[in-house]
């Protein structure tokens, strides 16, 4: 079974942000085909991509367990 994969990079001091070789860092993400997110939660954006990063980890972990489709089936019955 192959589970998604999301690198979060965390900014905790955007004022004193040390430079990132971002080239080193993407060629080591195209290697497991993986992408990156940015988040941070001094900035409510960022914060919020935080949030929607890990929705979409479990909802991809669901779906590929065939978990989701239960819980939607489950649903769909009881408004029956």
């Amino acid at each position: 079974m192959k589970l998604p994969v999301v690198v979060l990079q965390c900014r905790t001091d955007q004022e004193n942000e040390e430079e990132i070789n971002s080239s080193e860092i993407w060629e080591t993400l195209n290697k497991y085909d993986t992408g990156l997110v940015q988040v941070s939660i001094a900035d409510p954006n960022l914060k919020y991509k935080m949030k929607m990063s890990f929705d979409y980890l479990l909802m991809a972990v669901l779906r590929q367990r065939g978990i989701l489709l239960l819980i939607s089936l489950n649903l769909l019955l009881k408004r029956s």
